[in-house]
């Protein structure tokens, strides 16, 4: 699960205060905002790595869509999966 935001600065806050920023991102992911309206995230290497790791790399498609290569393993493994059942 993603880590939330605990803080937010302005972007100008990376120059005047970079201190302030670099420790609440120790913290947690950071939001930086331009007038008002959140634009970036700063967050750890570790946090940015773990949400990655984390992503669900599923992919949804129509079956007219399916490669012919995957659709015959789907076709394979749908038909095996029948015959063990049955």
């Amino acid at each position: 699960m993603a880590n939330p935001i605990l803080r937010e600065f302005p972007k100008t806050a990376l120059l005047r205060n970079a201190g302030d920023v670099y420790e609440a991102v120790q913290e947690g992911p950071v939001s930086l905002s331009d007038r008002g309206t959140p634009r970036f995230v700063l967050m750890t290497r570790r946090d940015y790595d773990r949400s990655i790791a984390a992503r669900d790399v599923r992919v949804s498609r129509r079956t007219a869509d399916i490669p012919a290569d995957e659709k015959e393993d789907l076709i394979r493994a749908l038909q095996e999966s029948i015959l063990k059942d049955a």
